[in-house]
């Protein structure tokens, strides 16, 4: 298991430590949020109509979980949740040499929008 830093390690030991990595990336990246919305589910993002679930690692449990919305993000394994908070917390200047407004497949251009924070 990656080591995690101390700013990212919960303060409580009744905190869960996915849950705190999420809640941090979420508040570095200015994302608004809801914690247990349907107290099955971790997190709710209202502006993308879109739930989170973290888990430390795979169970059966998580099938019926991802169930219970349309769109939700599985971030499984710590790993996964250091990731998250670093792509969160990034600058979007930090990667200069690779555009970020627009993906290409199979030779057409098609324009995307990956900014979070406020807008």
């Amino acid at each position: 298991m990656p080591a995690i830093p101390e700013h990212l390690t919960p303060n409580h030991p009744s905190q869960d430590p996915m849950e705190f990595i999420v809640r941090q990336a979420l508040v570095a990246a200015g994302v608004q949020f809801d914690e247990n919305p349907s107290e099955r589910l971790d997190f709710y993002l209202p502006d993308q109509q879109t739930y989170i679930e973290c888990k430390q690692f795979y169970t059966p449990r998580i099938a019926d979980q991802l169930q219970l919305a349309e769109n939700v993000i599985l971030i499984q394994g710590v790993g996964a949740a250091l990731a998250f908070y670093a792509l969160c917390s990034a600058s979007p200047h930090d990667e200069e040499d690779v555009p970020l407004s627009s993906t290409t497949m199979d030779d057409e251009t098609f324009p995307i929008d990956i900014s979070v924070g406020k807008r």
